[in-house]
């Protein structure tokens, strides 16, 4: 998905705002299947190439335009911090979870 304006990604938000632990757990895990399935179907050429529109581009960076490549690792990243941030409101809401769980080991009950 592109998009053309800031309003855009605001309704985007607030489109995937929910109020249970379990749809934040839809959303994040959809977001995360999304984003593998879009960068497993890039080519080497559409990974390297130089031309990317971002939203950190039209919004934020002033950079000239970068490859998917240059953005995968900054994604990882980001990704990770999601997680964590998941995990903490999991944790504080008491929900039954611990290391083991945010790095996805099966505990034995």
């Amino acid at each position: 998905m592109e998009f053309k304006n800031f309003e855009e990604v605001q309704a985007m938000e607030k489109e995937l705002r929910k109020d249970s632990i379990d749809e934040l757990l839809i959303v994040y895990d959809q977001g995360i299947e999304t984003i593998k399935k879009f960068i497993s179907e890039l080519s080497d050429e559409q990974l390297l190439e130089n031309n990317l529109k971002v939203i950190l581009s039209l919004f934020y960076q002033k950079d000239p335009e970068k490859s998917w490549g240059n953005y995968i690792p900054e994604i990882t990243t980001h990704l990770a911090m999601h997680k964590m941030q998941l995990w903490m409101y999991l944790k504080l809401s008491g929900a039954p979870v611990n290391m083991w769980t945010y790095y996805g080991f099966q505990q034995d009950e």
